[in-house]
């Protein structure tokens, strides 16, 4: 499963290229999604939560992808360091997103 956190536009952005892709996708934010969002993501049968991160402590993902806004203090992006379990970490450049992204392998 790839884990997004995040649902801004670089979160969805993600999500809708990851389901693209017949990629398993969930999206979780620490805050409430948008209506627009979260109709988005019912439409591509996308998975989220929303106003805390909770379910995503139960999996192990392939891939995280952490919108830029998330900080690297952030309890998710502690836990899965702290875990590990995984191998690569996708940080979306949000001024260049439609350009370009960066990534940053372990």
């Amino acid at each position: 499963m790839i884990i997004i956190l995040g649902s801004g536009e670089s979160g969805m952005g993600a999500a809708k290229l990851a389901k693209k892709h017949d990629l398993p996708v969930f999206v979780s934010d620490m805050g409430p999604i948008s209506a627009a969002a979260k109709q988005e993501l019912i439409e591509l049968e996308i998975d989220f939560e929303e106003n805390g991160h909770q379910i995503i402590y139960d999996v192990i993902p392939m891939l995280i992808i952490k919108s830029p806004g998330i900080p690297d203090h952030a309890a998710p992006v502690k836990h899965f360091n702290q875990i590990g379990g995984w191998k690569c970490r996708l940080f979306i450049c949000k001024k260049s997103f439609r350009k370009r992204c960066c990534i940053l392998c372990h």
